[in-house]
């Protein structure tokens, strides 16, 4: 999905910049393609491990937000699920792409999409999903034992931190350790491509993808084949190949997983 739109785009005439590379796993598949790599990642255990299972290969710790390189330093940088995880929203990451990357230097990015379908289902799901997690009598019901904790203050902590989030970017919240936590944001069509031409980007390619992932992020299992696919990637049953097909119907952008976009920088930045 992802593999054959870097290896056509990304130069080889310079270094490439995974920002944000995790386990390094793009990086090591790159490079043995013949691009010149690095990587940085703030997690420090992802970046221990990086370096011990590939001693050679150029990680090292980092903030997408304050990258440890000099100003024009890479041909090509790649930032995939990334900058959607920053609370502050992503302009600060996609500025140091442009301010690290060489004139004409590519990148690619790709962001969670809050397609068309997630845009009416979603504020449903966030009613229900209170009502669900939290009303004693709802559980009972249902056979639930009471939600653990104060629930009372469990939606407290949800409403604080909704409204310390971006409104225009869909922020997904959850509670982790009985404690409110921001995910990420969901992005509209469009949305990053407008923040990238505004670090000084000009975007040469803008497409929505799918993926099953998408199917299991918001019905779970029910459209998915057990016990998964290839590597653990879900793959659809017979009734998620028929719904994808109506959902394919109503277009590219109605159930789509991810943004990708690929950006040039321009020669001169704003």
């Amino acid at each position: 999905m992802i593999r054959p739109i870097l290896l056509k785009v990304l130069p080889k005439d310079g270094t490439i910049l995974e920002a944000g590379c995790g386990l390094g796993q793009w990086i090591v598949y790159l490079a043995r393609q013949g691009y010149r790599m690095a990587g940085v990642e703030l997690v420090e255990e992802c970046v221990k491990i990086c370096k011990n299972v590939y001693p050679d290969m150029d990680i090292r710790s980092g903030d997408v937000r304050a990258l440890p390189y000099p100003d024009g330093s890479f041909a090509g940088m790649i930032s995939l699920g990334v900058v959607e995880h920053l609370i502050e929203g992503p302009e600060q990451a996609v500025r140091e792409m442009a301010r690290t990357l060489r004139p004409g230097g590519i990148a690619v990015v790709t962001v969670p999409a809050f397609n068309f379908f997630m845009r009416a289902w979603y504020p449903v799901r966030r009613v229900l999903v209170d009502i669900f997690r939290w009303n004693p009598w709802v559980r009972k019901a249902m056979g639930r034992p009471p939600a653990a904790g104060d629930a009372g203050q469990a939606a407290e902590a949800l409403r604080d931190l909704r409204s310390r989030t971006r409104p225009e970017f869909w922020p997904a919240l959850g509670m982790e350790d009985g404690k409110a936590a921001f995910i990420e944001y969901k992005c509209r069509k469009g949305q990053i491509d407008g923040v990238m031409e505004s670090a000084g980007f000009e975007v040469v390619e803008s497409s929505p993808l799918r993926h099953p992932f998408s199917y299991r992020d918001i019905f779970g299992g029910i459209f998915l084949e057990r016990g998964g696919g290839a590597e653990g990637t879900p793959e659809l049953n017979l009734a998620g190949r028929v719904l994808d097909g109506l959902f394919r119907a109503f277009g590219p952008h109605f159930f789509n997983y991810m943004y990708l976009v690929v950006a040039r920088k321009k020669e001169r930045s704003p």
